[in-house]
């Protein structure tokens, strides 16, 4: 997803237009997942019924669509 919605400016005056890209998948096998750089803290696995409820609204329906299972990608580019 990207758009309006998406474009964010930081105190510093820094510009951003963020792209949000979601894909469905799952584990490989049992390893737990680990973090991979110095930009995340941290980094889990969540059932889609018990997802953490700070999730921000906009993720929540990126996670949805998701879980629809169609056969084509979904774009929604002029989301505010």
């Amino acid at each position: 997803m990207a758009g309006r919605g998406y474009l964010h400016t930081y105190p510093n005056g820094d510009r951003a237009a963020i792209v949000s890209v979601v894909f469905r998948c799952r584990p490989r096998d049992d390893s737990p997942p680990c973090v991979n750089d110095s930009e995340s803290l941290d980094v889990g696995y969540f059932a889609p019924d018990d997802l953490p409820p700070n999730l921000i609204p906009r993720h929540r329906r990126l996670i949805a669509k998701a879980l629809e299972n169609r056969s084509a990608a979904y774009f929604q580019p002029n989301e505010a």
